[in-house]
């Protein structure tokens, strides 16, 4: 029987969605191991392998891919392997594709290590920025975005391509003189990871260029700024496949419906992370009522419609509370929720919106409360042509944890996390006495009525869609 094992690298498509696979195979005793890794639709997928299958003209097997059972089946030709897949959820096809790879090496190839935790550290894969560049050294100090470092190890063999940002595929790669890697690139280190995580052995470097990365971001955010949406979930109509949302627009909030046809592609923001390069591949089965949700396509004549290519949403929250304790150190803050009386933890991080609100805003804030409160069927949530409020926060001098004392009054915002007693604040705000006394006087007047804390999410919730 032929020797097939070795590593597989190569691309595929399905729902005429690029990607790319990485297949190892491995002889165990008389019969094979595979391990596949594969990126497809923004997502990876390193899932098991079942139901294998190696001859010397043939290779099959299944693995799971956001959630459908794939199948892949292939002729061997030579060093290549050329085949199709389809995808089942139910016993139902629910798309096909195709897929080629080419063997990288024979023999039984090194061990490839299981998937962690840690962004920017996964399987035989190191993402990050180049932060120094010691071509005297042949290393490469890679900076992931947890904010740890890893270095880099490079050899003859280590081969340098440039593709350009957003690419899925390997297929506009060109080939570039390590010399030509700067400082700030986007960098993806393949090879074998050391033990201790601190280095890996760099087969392939492949690189985005800090310029060309920016650009494409710009362009990215323009078109969400253009042909996007926001809004909060009220409705969710899985048999029709649609989506009533609560629209936020310059003119208020009103009601669309958001028509999902199989071929969108779907987002969701990991818990206690607004960063899009956290989020995860999701389905229309996770979305919840009282999700905020972030739709990319196109409106109907009479606006009631949209027709959606992409979705993006996330579960939030936000409370009132007072601080206890102030912690610099570990820039965290104890809170005491008002609504519940329990203690929370909240952990301010870099990518956290810290405001004192002035007092002209909160008296706006206020009038505007007690005006929708007096008018609960009111579409207009504020007056038309007013600045959003959003953006309002972000320009706002920016506060420190250290500017924050035990006593104070704020309104935390956050992803929904794992744990019901720590929250990673997406926004902490202070001087919100007057907005809370509003808040707990709707409480107490409305039999069973929460308190609507939200002051909606900052802008930057949007920032990294289209990422790699």
């Amino acid at each position: 029987m032929a020797d097939l094992s070795g590593q597989w690298t190569g691309t595929m498509e399905a729902g005429s969605r690029p990607g790319t696979v990485e297949l190892t195979l491995s002889r165990d005793g008389a019969g094979w191991r595979a391990a596949v890794r594969i990126i497809w639709n923004a997502g990876e997928f390193a899932n098991p392998v079942n139901a294998l299958s190696v001859t010397d003209n043939e290779v099959a097997f299944t693995t799971e891919i956001a959630g459908a059972s794939a199948r892949f089946t292939g002729k061997v030709l030579g060093q290549t392997i050329i085949g199709a897949i389809e995808a089942t959820m139910n016993g139902r096809v629910v798309g096909t594709g195709k897929w080629t790879v080419t063997r990288n090496s024979a023999g039984n190839p090194p061990s490839v290590s299981a998937p962690t935790p840690d962004t920017g550290l996964k399987l035989n894969r190191v993402i990050g920025e180049a932060q120094a560049i010691d071509l005297a050294l042949n290393q490469l100090a890679i900076k992931l975005d947890t904010g740890e470092t890893v270095t880099a190890k490079l050899n003859p063999q280590t081969t340098f391509l440039r593709v350009p940002p957003g690419e899925l595929t390997l297929e506009k790669a060109t080939r570039i003189d390590s010399a030509l890697i700067g400082i700030g690139d986007r960098v993806f280190a393949i090879g074998q990871i050391a033990d201790d995580r601190k280095s890996v052995a760099a087969r392939q470097l492949i690189v985005i260029a800090k310029a060309e990365l920016a650009q494409h971001r710009e362009r990215e955010c323009a078109e969400w700024r253009k042909r996007g949406i926001t809004g909060t979930i009220t409705v969710l109509n899985p048999t029709a496949k649609e989506i009533a949302l609560l629209m936020r627009s310059s003119e208020g909030a009103r009601p669309i419906i958001l028509a999902v046809s199989e071929g969108v592609r779907f987002r969701r923001y990991a818990p206690d992370s607004i960063k899009f390069s956290d989020a995860q591949p999701g389905s229309f089965a996770e979305l919840k009522v009282g999700d905020q949700l972030w739709a990319l396509g196109e409106k109907s004549a009479d606006g009631s419609r949209f027709t959606t290519e992409e979705v993006v949403s996330g579960s939030f929250h936000t409370i009132g509370g007072s601080i206890i304790t102030v912690n610099a150190e570990t820039n965290e803050v104890k809170v005491q929720d008002l609504q519940t009386q329990q203690s929370l933890t909240v952990v301010v991080n870099q990518d956290s919106l810290l405001r004192r609100l002035p007092p002209d805003l909160v008296t706006q804030l206020t009038k505007r409360m007690r005006a929708a409160y007096s008018k609960p069927n009111a579409s207009e949530l504020r007056p038309p042509n007013e600045p959003d409020l959003q953006e309002t926060l972000e320009r706002l001098p920016a506060i420190a944890v250290t500017d924050l004392k035990p006593g104070d009054r704020v309104i935390v915002s956050s992803a929904s996390g794992a744990q019901a007693a720590r929250m990673t604040a997406i926004g902490l705000f202070t001087g919100v006495d007057a907005l809370l006394k509003v808040l707990q006087e709707r409480q107490f007047t409305q039999r069973g009525g929460g308190m609507n804390l939200s002051l909606g999410l900052p802008g930057s919730a949007l920032d990294g869609i289209g990422r790699p």
